[in-house]
């Protein structure tokens, strides 16, 4: 009788197992896992592009103010706040625009062919701001992909068909725009060294050697605007690739 009344208990439990309702259930629970996992995927990337995005835009900042500072003119407090968007500065109050040694002191090294320390952070913070965001621009949440790193060319054109070649051979998944992610690895690209009537320097020495304190400071506002437009490029990149949002 006991042994019956297991048996009778076991089959109940096997047809509990094999309705139908129950299956859709355990089938939704499990898309709803799915769901979870996905959203938490796409909330860390933008949080990803949004943290290196600020602190990159607020360490050029804080060079800025270094070089109004080293000059003598008038600048904001140091204590800034981590911010997405420049701090604006008006360069028409500037008491010495044609000071070049500002941006000797902040850019050049004492031998005056290399950058200074400062310059070499900057120009390595860009190359890992580039691989954050190429990363993950170019990845989907299964399929990660690291691109390579392209830093000695000569044209765009030269850097658009390296980018182009390495894109193919990683086997982009196919909903990837791949002309958007080349535009958005050359956004936020810079030669390592620019020639210039025959002569070789480093992309930073180039950039701000014996340029006066104005060209300096607008220059490093352009970089600014370089990274926002890659932020807003990776966005849309990302994005797009949100289910339901195609």
């Amino acid at each position: 009788m006991k042994s019956s009344i297991y048996l009778f208990s076991l089959l109940i439990t096997l047809i509990g197992c094999t309705n139908p309702d129950d299956k859709t259930s355990a089938k939704k629970d499990l898309q709803r896992k799915d769901l979870t996992k996905t959203q938490k995927y796409f909330s860390d990337q933008l949080k990803k592009i949004e943290t290196s995005t600020t602190y990159l835009i607020y360490d050029i900042d804080r060079l800025k103010i270094s070089l109004l500072k080293d000059a003598n003119e008038k600048h904001p407090s140091e204590d800034l706040t981590p911010s997405i968007k420049p701090f604006r500065y008006d360069l028409g109050k500037l008491k010495n625009p044609n000071n070049q040694e500002a941006a000797n002191h902040i850019f050049i090294a004492k031998d005056e062919n290399n950058p200074s320390k400062s310059a070499t952070r900057l120009f390595d913070d860009l190359r890992i701001y580039r691989r954050v965001l190429m990363s993950i621009a170019a990845s989907t949440e299964n399929h990660p992909i690291i691109l390579e790193e392209f830093n000695d060319y000569n044209s765009d054109e030269e850097l658009q068909k390296l980018v182009e070649k390495d894109l193919t051979s990683k086997n982009i998944p196919s909903q990837k725009d791949k002309q958007l992610l080349i535009r958005l690895y050359k956004t936020i690209s810079w030669p390592d060294y620019k020639t210039d009537n025959g002569k070789k320097e480093h992309w930073m020495v180039y950039s701000f050697q014996d340029w006066d304190i104005t060209i300096a400071f607008s220059t490093l506002t352009s970089l600014q605007t370089e990274i926002l437009t890659a932020r807003a490029l990776a966005l849309d990149i990302l994005k797009s690739d949100i289910p339901g949002r195609k």
